[in-house]
């Protein structure tokens, strides 16, 4: 009898061995794996963290056991979690679960009932928003707004008739009209250009009606509109102000334009924002040198990053060679540089890898530089094959996370070559980053 107790005893630890990671597994265990075992073994606070860490990494590889867990879990920030997941990933694989929540709204969480509105807001289901229709008509303090808000996503000619006509209802709950006149925007609704531009011009009316009255006008970009906020453009309130400007900013006729760099020079910070990044989304090359000024003189920080922002988006030589002398100069501030790099790693990253590469040497042996940390991580979800090297080169930081940032680079491009000295930084690598290794050499072999 002993004996038969202690074969099954040595069966279910050979088992439970096989199922579990154990913990003197350390580097042959990848992070996938170990965060695949969490997600079907961990207790609801650890698979909340693990969800969290793989939208982070924007890493879908698990996005079928994330569908598993949404499925069959009872506790609510659980599903949250994974709506979470879904939505900013924008990963349609929850989208019939997610439908039946918002059929069953009523016995719900309301914080359920708001990510399932907002998965549905961002991927922009037909279905779930029909579904918002009866959720509106419930006049929800907590549900109501972020539907209507949802539903502005919505190309159903029906669906935009029943927001105007909401709108236009003295017996629907006025405080909801600020979302129906954005939502309108967002439809883009012709239908709305009249009630709209009555709300825009009316100075009798209640600020905030008219301020997104105008936001939705641009948003429309019917020319008809333009003159009426220009008129309010000049009113004496910066916030209206600021909200006719930037719908103004969508117009990107050369008067618009002349208004936007005529803006910069504005009192109020928040309209030379406004202003900044008009210019940068009608790429007005034009406006560069008071752009390059605001960047350096500007006496608000914000204004000086949005104005390197719009230079990265202007992307004309004279902009491009500005930002990459202000990556290389040490004396600017951090905050600027890293703005200034990001923009040139989404905008060209080919032609600005020398000044990132200058920066990179100015911040490598600096301790802790956050400057060094976010650069790398931006760098690490580009893919061009300019970057092997480099993502080698983070193989030899001292920094766990830098090392880290060169593995997920190696395994987002595919440079299969590098498996070689994957394998051998395995060897001598942190346990954390020995995981983050056997995933990507998972990964590579796929390539």
């Amino acid at each position: 009898m002993k004996a038969s107790l202690s074969l099954l005893a040595g069966i279910f630890l050979l088992v439970s061995m096989r199922a579990f990671p154990q913990e003197g597994a350390g580097k042959d265990v990848s992070i996938r794996q170990e965060r695949a075992a969490v997600l079907k073994f961990g207790i609801d606070t650890e698979v909340v963290e693990v969800l969290k860490k793989l939208l982070e990494e924007k890493d879908t590889t698990l996005k079928d056991d994330a569908l598993r867990i949404f499925s069959g879990s009872v506790n609510t920030d659980v599903k949250e979690a994974c709506l979470k997941y879904f939505t900013e990933l924008e990963l349609p694989d929850a989208e019939e679960q997610s439908l039946v929540l918002l059929e069953n709204y009523d016995g719900t969480p309301e914080k359920l009932i708001l990510a399932a509105i907002r998965y549905t807001e961002a991927l922009k289901f037909e279905k779930g928003m029909d579904l918002l229709l009866p959720i509106i008509g419930e006049e929800s303090v907590a549900l109501t707004p972020s539907a209507i808000k949802a539903l502005g996503g919505s190309r159903n000619p029906e669906h935009q008739d029943f927001l105007l006509a909401k709108l236009q209802d003295e017996d629907f709950n006025g405080s909801f009209r600020p979302e129906i006149i954005l939502a309108l925007g967002e439809m883009k609704s012709g239908k709305a250009l009249d009630t709209l531009l009555e709300i825009a011009a009316d100075t009798d009316r209640d600020a905030t009606l008219r301020r997104y009255a105008c936001d939705s006008l641009g948003k429309i970009g019917d020319g008809r509109a333009l003159d009426t906020l220009i008129r309010v453009y000049q009113d004496p309130d910066p916030l209206t102000r600021l909200y006719a400007l930037s719908a103004i900013s969508r117009f990107g006729s050369e008067r618009t334009r002349q208004m936007l760099i005529e803006a910069l020079k504005d009192s109020f910070w928040r309209i030379r924002i406004t202003a900044a990044e008009g210019l940068g989304k009608l790429n007005a090359a034009e406006a560069v040198e008071i752009l390059s000024y605001k960047a350096e003189k500007d006496p608000e920080q914000k204004v000086k990053e949005a104005a390197v922002t719009a230079l990265g988006s202007i992307s004309s030589p004279e902009s491009l060679q500005y930002l990459l002398s202000l990556v290389q100069d040490k004396e600017k501030p951090v905050v600027l540089r890293f703005t200034a790099a990001k923009v040139l790693v989404e905008k060209n990253l080919r032609g600005s890898l020398a000044a990132l590469l200058v920066l990179l040497d100015q911040e490598w042996s600096k301790k802790d530089s956050k400057l060094l940390d976010s650069v790398c991580k931006e760098l690490s979800g580009a893919k061009d094959p300019a970057l092997h090297d480099l993502f080698a080169r983070f193989l030899d930081h001292g920094s766990m996370t830098i090392q880290i940032y060169g593995v997920l680079g190696i395994q987002r491009n595919g440079f299969r070559d590098l498996t070689e000295v994957l394998e051998k930084k395995k060897e001598t690598a942190q346990s954390t980053v020995g995981k983050y290794i056997t995933a990507a050499l998972e990964t590579l072999k796929t390539f």
